[in-house]
Parts: C-alpha cells; sequence; structure tokens
C-alpha cells in the first residue's frame, strides 16, 4: 500500500497471536467504528500486486492485530481463527497436532482473510481445489449491517460474494476452516530435469496424482527445442513426526523493497536463469525438507524479488484449456521473440474445476510469467491478453495491477452477475478499492 494515495487506519483491538487462546469474545466488532464519509477497505499482509487494499482519498483498515486463533478442534479437523492471522503463524500451529491447511499460497505473511478475499490456490489446485472448498463458515461486518454469519447454508449469497469478492462485502472478521490431516512434519521433494516445456507438461500430467505438490520452473530465454527447459517438483509429505522439523519464525522479508536501480533486465535475466539451472545440476534429485519452510517456497528466496528495484516487477498469470495449451504456448512464444522479452520466472502448474465469480481458477494448464517492470513490459503484456482471449484464456486479477474491465470481462462469464450482485448487496459503495474502480465494479 502506498501512504500517499491511502490513509491507514490502525486498529489493535487490544489483541495479539496466542496459538494456545481457546475462546471467543462477544461481540468482536461491536465497538469498531467507521467513517462513513469515506469508502473503506481492509488490508491483511499487504501481499498482492494489484492495490486492492489501497484508495485514493479513501480509507485502509489494517487488520494485522486481529490475529487470534478462536478455536481448534483437533478431532473434527477445524479450526476457527480472526482474519488477521498470517498463514505461516497458523501453519506453525497446526502442523504437530497432524493438522494442516490443505489450501497454501506461496508467502508465509499472507493472512487467512487475504486468502478469503483472493480465493487463493496453493501448488495443488487440480487436487484440493481452492481456499473456498475448505472454507465452513465466516463473519462479515458492515457498517450499515452489522455482523452476517454465513456459510454455504446461511446468507448463502453473501458467503459466496465474499469468497473472492477481494474485500467488496465488508470486513472479513473470522472464519471456521476445514482442515487436512497430515502424516508428518517433513517432505520428500525430487527435482527431476526437463529438455523443454513439452517434457514438463507430460511429466507433471503423468504425476499430477501420484505427489501432493507439482509445479515446475522454467527457462523461457531458450529458443529452439530446448525453449522451458527445466525443473519439475514432485513433493510428498513423509510419514512420520521428527524433532528436527521444527517451527519457523516468519518474518516480512519482502519490505521494505529494493530502492536502487534494478539488475534484472533482459540480459542479466538470461543469464541469472542459466545460473539458477546449473546450480539446481549440483543439488541431489531429491532431498527431504522441513514441512514449516516447504509449505512456502518464495520464503528464502526473497532477494529474487529486491533484483528488479524500485520500478518492480510484472506478472501475468493464466490458465489455458488443455486443448488450446499447445496454440497458446507456441503463440507467448512467438511474443517474446517479438518483443525480446526477459522472462525472469515462468512456472507451470495443473488445475481442474469451474470458475468462481470473477476469482482464479478453471481447467488446464497454469502459466505465471514474471518480467522487469517498463514499458516494454507493457506492451507485451497487451498483446499477451489477444493471445488470452483468443484461447480462451482466464486471467489472475490478483497478480495484474494492470489488467481492466473489459479483459476480465472477457475472461469470466461471471463478471456481470459479481457487478450486479455486489452492487445490489452495497448500494452505497462503501467498500472500495483501486482495483474495483479498474475493473469497473
Amino acid at each position: 500500500m502506498n501512504p500517499a494515495i491511502s490513509k491507514t487506519v490502525l486498529q489493535s483491538f487490544d489483541k495479539t497471536v496466542s496459538c494456545n487462546c481457546y475462546y471467543e469474545r462477544p461481540g468482536e466488532l461491536a465497538e469498531l467504528q467507521v467513517r462513513h464519509d469515506l469508502p473503506l477497505i481492509p488490508r491483511g499482509g499487504g501481499m498482492s500486486y494489484c492495490s486492492a487494499s489501497a484508495l485514493e482519498g479513501g480509507l485502509t483498515l489494517d487488520m494485522r492485530s486481529f490475529n487470534r486463533i478462536l478455536n481448534f478442534d483437533y478431532k473434527l479437523g477445524q479450526v476457527k481463527v480472526e482474519a488477521g492471522i498470517c498463514i505461516g503463524e497458523l501453519n506453525n500451529f497446526l502442523i504437530p497436532s497432524g493438522w494442516q491447511l490443505p489450501v497454501l499460497p506461496g508467502y508465509p505473511m499472507i493472512t487467512v482473510g487475504g486468502c478469503i478475499a483472493f480465493n487463493v490456490h496453493g501448488k495443488s489446485q487440480y487436487k484440493i481445489g481452492l481456499f473456498m472448498d475448505w472454507i465452513e463458515q465466516l463473519t462479515i461486518y458492515h457498517p450499515l449491517k452489522g455482523e452476517l454469519v454465513c456459510s454455504a447454508t446461511i446468507n448463502e449469497e453473501i458467503f459466496n460474494l465474499t469468497i473472492g469478492g477481494m474485500g467488496f462485502t465488508g470486513i472479513i472478521v473470522n472464519a471456521t476452516l476445514k482442515l487436512k490431516k497430515i502424516a508428518g512434519n517433513q517432505v520428500q521433494i525430487e527435482a527431476r530435469k526437463v529438455g523443454n516445456i513439452g517434457e514438463a507438461v507430460r511429466l507433471m500430467k503423468e504425476k499430477a496424482y501420484d505427489y501432493d505438490y507439482v509445479y515446475s520452473w522454467n527457462n523461457f530465454n531458450l529458443s529452439g527445442r530446448s525453449f522451458g527447459k527445466g525443473i519439475v517438483y514432485l513433493e510428498k509429505i513423509k510419514n512420520g513426526f521428527t524433532e528436527s522439523a521444527k517451527p519457523v519464525k516468519f518474518l516480512n522479508r519482502l519490505y521494505p523493497p529494493r530502492q536502487g536501480p534494478p539488475v534484472l533486465n533482459r540480459f542479466t535475466t538470461y543469464w541469472m536463469c542459466q545460473v539458477y539451472y546449473q546450480l539446481s545440476r549440483l543439488k541431489p534429485v531429491s532431498a527431504i525438507q522441513n514441512l514449516y519452510t516447504a509449505s512456502f517456497p518464495i520464503y528464502g528466496k526473497e532477494v529474487y524479488y529486491h533484483l528488479f528495484g524500485k520500478k518492480g516487477f510484472r506478472e501475468y498469470q493464466v490458465i489455458f484449456p488443455h486443448q488450446n495449451w499447445e496454440q497458446a504456448m507456441s503463440s507467448i512464444r512467438e511474443l517474446i521473440r517479438v518483443y525480446k522479452m526477459g522472462i525472469a520466472l515462468a512456472s507451470l502448474k495443473f488445475f481442474k474445476g469451474k470458475t468462481h465469480h470473477i476469482s482464479f481458477s478453471g481447467e488446464g494448464v497454469c502459466l505465471a510469467l514474471d518480467i522487469p517492470n517498463n514499458q516494454t513490459s507493457i506492451d507485451f503484456f497487451n498483446a499477451l491478453d489477444q493471445v488470452t482471449i483468443r484461447y480462451n484464456g482466464i486471467i489472475n486479477p490478483s497478480k495484474d495491477s494492470r489488467a481492466g474491465a473489459a479483459l476480465v470481462k472477457a475472461c469470466y462469464p461471471g463478471y456481470e452477475d459479481f457487478k450486479r450482485a455486489i452492487n445490489h448487496y452495497d448500494p452505497q459503495r462503501l467498500f472500495v478499492s483501486e482495483l474495483r474502480n479498474r475493473l469497473e465494479l
């Protein structure tokens, strides 16, 4: 969040993280007062790339102190938490008991409220779905409606609007989440080398259901038959709990961002990817990692983001249907050549299922691309939009601060229904962000 754009309201609520606190105070937000003369938007960890928690002339409500564990049912596999708790902290609490959040995004400082607001996916969406598939119940607060308890059977429409609703229905107070039983606290990770993008997709399809997590790193700076050469990561939780695998005190290492000149450009990205691949060859094909840190593959690699400098980077994440994947990939490969783009990161995952409103999901191959932020990158992404539309792709609005209403509307059949429902629920538009305005919702 840019403090020059949005004022921040810090509400402490006199609450702190406590992993042995299993009680709930009545009327948690009954005393919360917000200014009705200005639009408001809640903010979790501030990890989104799309100005989701900022608004020029508006108020941002910082939820990070609203972060207690309220109840944990060990036998049933359910946990009730306040929305401001970080998923890394919650994961630390759950693993020793033999449970885990089934869907974990890449960084531990993301909050549960943020996971709900963007209906996030993890490293195995094709097997366990989206964050929404593991939400039992929500409590949200709207200044004109009070506290609302909602679930798949109670206030169902509000429940569905809140999940993937980007904070537009109000403040998520707490959530009851279903958990996944785990057999151990370590992960066996296999790093399989692949010669090109085709080999990567074939291996991932072959191994998709044999492992807990399957994803890839690919080098898109190569040409010819080596395009997409890289590594497919196959991960499986090992049986047994060991004392050597211990919780980690997670810190937000993404801030402050690097203020100096960028290190990564068209030429240095080529060599960075070459070095990364060569270093991976020196490591064993199979290794065991602590589940606490292996759950968050970005943690400990924050230097990558700082290398982009003050201007940062841009990310494009899209799902293409399986039947359109090869044609789409061929077009993207040509665009990279034409625009002479240096691709800092390319990664694949598999997805299945239907979209929910305008939250990122669908059936097919998911591709994420990171590139240095400059005018050429914007032109490249604008051209990439046409490939996405032509081959029925689905873009991720939470990863692209450039994507507008026309693109999202073209990708999501539910765009108009979502827009109509949100504005019917909150006709005074009390909850607004730069993202909402850009998407014309």
